[in-house]
């Protein structure tokens, strides 16, 4: 069966950022320069751009960090579509390419939810929370 995203509850709850781990509002990961070779997304919003290598299925995004990384995808290239984009409108649809994740305003919401959870209560969750 397939649920429409905006109706789906888990994937309205994963959209809220109530759910990550605290780390994800602090990452000193989620910047450039990226410490790894590559770096994999998806590449939202890549319509509004229309380049040559989008797919109706979805698009990666995939960034080359240094030497080794560029050396991995052109050892893959064969097996790949690639294309060039525009790193100013991916960071744009990919904010935690750039910075941590705000912390949601409700952030006290997100005690009661992960408290909820962790007594095994799913459907108070969805059903007073989300």
């Amino acid at each position: 069966m397939i649920i429409p995203a905006s109706s789906d509850s888990f994937f309205k709850a994963f959209n809220s950022n109530l759910f990550l781990r605290p780390s994800c509002y602090s990452c000193r990961f989620a910047r450039l320069p990226r410490i790894a070779d590559i770096s994999i997304a998806d590449y939202w919003c890549w319509e509004k751009k229309k380049p040559p290598f989008f797919n109706t299925k979805g698009t990666n995004l995939v960034l080359v960090n240094n030497l080794k990384g560029k050396h991995l995808i052109s050892e893959s290239a064969s097996n790949l579509s690639i294309g060039t984009a525009d790193i100013i409108h991916a960071t744009k649809y990919n904010p935690n390419i750039m910075r941590p994740t705000r912390m949601p305003n409700n952030y006290s919401k997100r005690k009661l939810i992960i408290s909820a959870l962790a007594c095994g209560q799913l459907k108070l969750v969805f059903n007073k929370y989300l």
